[in-house]
């Protein structure tokens, strides 16, 4: 079980999400390993697509974000959804977090 499970503001286990502290801001970023994980496979795959830059990959990182004490932000990113099939624009994007949204 980790940390986060207990207390819903406690920080999560550092065993199952990589932390990210960017210098001189008060914003704090858990990565869950399982979403990285995830990820790694599809860009390499991408990257090997074509020979100068490779594919664009893209999606949305799901999680939460809850303002933390003196103005701090805690992200937690819990999950990926993958974009389905090949980008066309922005538009595709935005439908695709609002469908996730009414699950």
């Amino acid at each position: 079980m980790d940390a986060s499970t207990d207390n819903p503001n406690a920080a999560p286990a550092p065993s199952t999400f990589f932390d990210w502290h960017p210098p001189e801001k008060r914003i704090t970023v858990y990565l869950n390993v399982e979403v990285c994980d995830g990820l790694g496979p599809r860009v390499t795959e991408a990257l090997k697509s074509l020979p100068r830059r490779g594919l664009e990959v893209g999606g949305l990182l799901l999680g939460w974000v809850e303002k933390g004490g003196e103005l701090s932000v805690i992200v937690q990113l819990d999950r990926a959804q993958p974009r389905p099939g090949p980008r066309r624009d922005a538009h595709s994007d935005v439908h695709l977090a609002r469908r996730l949204a009414r699950r």
